[in-house]
C-alpha cells in the first residue's frame, strides 16, 4: 500500500475537518425529533389514538395569545387500549411553539416534545379531559371534530406520536403537580390564574 500511496496521502485521510464541537441548535432539535417523535408520515393511514399523540388545534383555544396550539395525549396506554375504562375520556396536556434555544436548554428541566428540524412544544402542567368515542380511530390527514371546555366545536389534526417514554415524563410532571397539598398563603394571583 505505501509504494502506491504515500504516508502523506494516509495521514489526509485521517486528518480532522475542523468540525465545530458544539452542534448547531438545528443539529439538536434533528437529533431530539429523530429519538422522541414519529411522524404521522411513517404510520399507517388508520390509528387509534394512543399515549403520546401529538395534534394541533384548528381554532386556538385561546386565540389572544396569537399563535398555533398543540395538545398531547397523556391518557395511560392500558387506557387508551380499553377506552370504555375511563369512559372514553381521553386525558391531554395543551401546549405552545418554543422558542427553540431556550427549549434546547432547559429541555431536562421543562416539559418540551420536539416535532420538527426546528420547532419545539413546551407543554403546561395543567391537565383535561376531551370525550372522544366514535373517533378513536381515525384517519391521520382528517381532523377529529372536538368539543372543548370552553364549551365550542374545534378540530384536532394529527401530527405525530411521541414515544411513550418521553411521554411518561410529561405523564409524571401533570399527574405530581396535580396532587401537590397544601394550603395557599395569601399572595398576587398570576394572570392565568
Amino acid at each position: 500500500m505505501l509504494s502506491s500511496i504515500g504516508k502523506q496521502d494516509i495521514h489526509e485521510l485521517f486528518k480532522s475537518d475542523g468540525i465545530d464541537d458544539k452542534p448547531t441548535d438545528q443539529d439538536l432539535c434533528n437529533l431530539n425529533c429523530f429519538l422522541t417523535f414519529t411522524d404521522k408520515k411513517q404510520l399507517e393511514d388508520m390509528h387509534t389514538i394512543q399515549t403520546g399523540d401529538i395534534f394541533i388545534l384548528s381554532n386556538p383555544y385561546h386565540p389572544e395569545d396569537g399563535g398555533e396550539e398543540y395538545l398531547i395525549c397523556i391518557t395511560q396506554s392500558c387506557d387508551c387500549k380499553r377506552p370504555r375504562k375511563i369512559y372514553h375520556n381521553y386525558v391531554f396536556l395543551h401546549g405552545h411553539k418554543a422558542d427553540l434555544k431556550r427549549a434546547l436548554k432547559e429541555t431536562e428541566k421543562e416539559c418540551y416534545s420536539f416535532i420538527s428540524s426546528k420547532d419545539a412544544i413546551e407543554w403546561t402542567h395543567r391537565f383535561f379531559s376531551i370525550h372522544i368515542e366514535s373517533q378513536r380511530k381515525f384517519y391521520i390527514n382528517r381532523p377529529i371534530r372536538v368539543v372543548l371546555n370552553n364549551g365550542r366545536n374545534n378540530e384536532m389534526l394529527f401530527l405525530g406520536n411521541q414515544k411513550i417514554e418521553f411521554t411518561q415524563r410529561l405523564i409524571n410532571y401533570a399527574f405530581s403537580h396535580a396532587q401537590r397539598m397544601g394550603i395557599d398563603l395569601p399572595h398576587y394571583p398570576d394572570e392565568d390564574d
